[in-house]
């Protein structure tokens, strides 16, 4: 994806569409909060994600990943998902969503 001279910026560029997208879904989460006709599409979304993702579980348990307990994933995140959140959360605090 990146390659040769122009990676780091070429990388910067990524992270900041990146960045401007989760402020993005943020904004409309929290906007749209408890708005039933956004809530049920979101789920619709997600729903079909997860379905169509239902055949590539062994593709994802390459990297060494195995199922959770319920228990486990209700008290602490997936350490996977963990990975860059300071960063992420760095990025969003440099400015308001606002």
């Amino acid at each position: 994806m990146f390659l040769g001279d122009e990676k780091p910026e070429a990388m910067a560029k990524y992270r900041e569409i990146r960045l401007n997208e989760t402020r993005e879904i943020l904004n409309a989460l929290d906007w749209f909060s408890a708005y039933k006709p956004f809530e049920e599409e979101v789920r619709e979304a997600l729903l079909n994600v997860v379905r169509e993702f239902a055949d590539r579980r062994s593709e994802a348990a390459a990297d060494g990943r195995r199922p959770r307990s319920e228990k486990t994933m209700k008290e602490q995140p997936h350490p996977k998902a963990m990975a860059d959140a300071e960063e992420i959360i760095a990025g969003l605090a440099v400015e308001d969503i606002d």
